[in-house]
């Protein structure tokens, strides 16, 4: 079922409708703490103590593994609207043939037709998107993570293949920002990235919209709170031990839902320490977590 919800932007004199598949989220607006410095890493990011003050097009990277069929039409409207001030990525999460052999005797058939029909939308996607679309796989994220293998594969029932890509999205972003580098030869410099679910439809002008939330602050999602009791949590089993250990705090944890949500270069640099420091969990929950626990300047969207 479609569901269409008001998103206001905050500078905005006019609301635009925004439709999301399942939405359980609450549009409000609020802003708290002070931001805290965090280190820049090598590879794709680049060098030095921190992110500088001057920097590059922001980065936005579209998630997806089962395109609908209106996909594309969606997106290259997006792809038009962003162009010239922001770069765009269509990430795809693709499966290896050899991880059939993860999968539940009598579902096989099922996920081989779902993979079957995951390969006919890749070839639509880089047909349509070109030198914008790129493909990872759950190794793609193990070999930038080898901390990962400490946690398990997420599985939604008998007819899907085991992942990590399904839980850890933050995890999947910095594999895609190692790609784009890769590809343009260039360290990753933008002044954020944005990164949206394929589920999400916006009404008004993409570039108008970003335009409003990626000033000032470091995380821009909806419906972030820093007070769940992490043992209530659905997604307790799938965090690492120094994750609980750092920011799992007097038993809370922050969550956030990931539609649509913007990280300032900073947050990215410092997410992305932490996870090559092995602090893994469901994403919604980590990132969130982390702005919280670090100090991050943060807006409800």
């Amino acid at each position: 079922m479609i569901y269409t919800l008001t998103f206001v932007a905050l500078s905005l004199p006019l609301a635009h409708s925004i439709q999301i598949e399942n939405p359980e989220t609450t549009i409000t607006t609020s802003v708290s703490t002070d931001p805290a410095s965090t280190k820049a890493v090598s590879g794709a990011f680049a060098d030095g103590s921190r992110p500088s003050r001057s920097c590059g097009r922001e980065l936005v990277i579209l998630r997806t593994s089962s395109p609908s069929d209106s996909f594309i039409e969606r997106y290259t409207r997006l792809k038009n609207e962003i162009a010239g001030e922001r770069d765009l990525m269509i990430s795809f999460n693709a499966h290896n043939s050899s991880e059939l052999a993860m999968v539940d005797k009598t579902g096989i058939d099922v996920v081989k037709n779902l993979m079957a029909k995951a390969e006919d939308a890749r070839s639509r996607l880089e047909s349509a998107f070109e030198n914008d679309f790129y493909a990872y796989t759950d190794r793609d994220m193990l070999a930038l993570f080898p901390s990962l293998a400490e946690l398990p594969k997420f599985v939604r029932g008998r007819n899907s293949l085991p992942s990590y890509a399904y839980y850890l999205h933050d995890e999947a972003t910095m594999v895609a920002i190692k790609q784009w580098a890769s590809r343009n030869q260039k360290n990753f410099d933008g002044c954020g990235v944005w990164v949206l679910e394929d589920d999400l439809e916006y009404t008004g002008n993409w570039n108008e919209l970003m335009n409003n939330y990626s000033n000032g602050f470091d995380l821009a999602s909806a419906n972030i709170r820093f007070n769940d009791k992490f043992q209530k949590s659905p997604w307790q089993d799938y965090c690492s031990k120094r994750f609980k250990e750092r920011f799992v705090i007097d038993g809370l944890v922050g969550t956030h839902d990931e539609h649509i949500v913007y990280y300032s270069r900073r947050l990215i640099f410092a997410i992305y320490r932490e996870l090559s420091q092995g602090s893994h969990a469901q994403s919604e929950m980590g990132s969130a977590t982390m702005c919280h626990v670090l100090g991050c300047r943060n807006i409800k969207v």
